[in-house]
């Protein structure tokens, strides 16, 4: 995961990538506002993608960064994964992080809204 600032060190966008390189690149061609005034990449490696997906997801929330307009939602909508299944994938993390595609991502992203 990854928190793009400006000059004065004040976050403007967070995501998250498995290829940072490319993905920040994408920014740049797409003409998001906020790059113009980007001057340094902060970075995290995480051991899963639900790990990522969830540090991205706090951070979203604790910085406000004006580059996510996705993560700013209303406060009622949030994650609706089941305790038992979160518990499973905690109990169970390092044979997840050994062997991710056991996890079911397809299940898990229907039910935090990503695509």
């Amino acid at each position: 995961m990854y928190i793009f600032r400006d000059a004065d060190g004040h976050p403007l966008y967070v995501g998250k990538s498995i290829d940072l390189r490319t993905r920040a690149r994408a920014h740049f061609t797409t003409g998001a506002a906020w790059t113009a005034q980007a001057e340094h990449v902060d970075h995290q490696t995480t051991h899963s993608e639900l790990g990522a997906l969830l540090l991205e997801d706090r951070l979203i929330k604790a910085l406000k960064p004006p580059g996510n307009t996705r993560g700013k939602q209303e406060p009622e909508a949030g994650w609706k994964v089941s305790r038992s299944y979160l518990e499973s994938v905690v109990e169970n993390a390092d044979e997840y992080i050994e062997h991710p595609a056991k996890l079911d991502w397809d299940w898990l992203k229907s039910r935090v809204g990503v695509k």
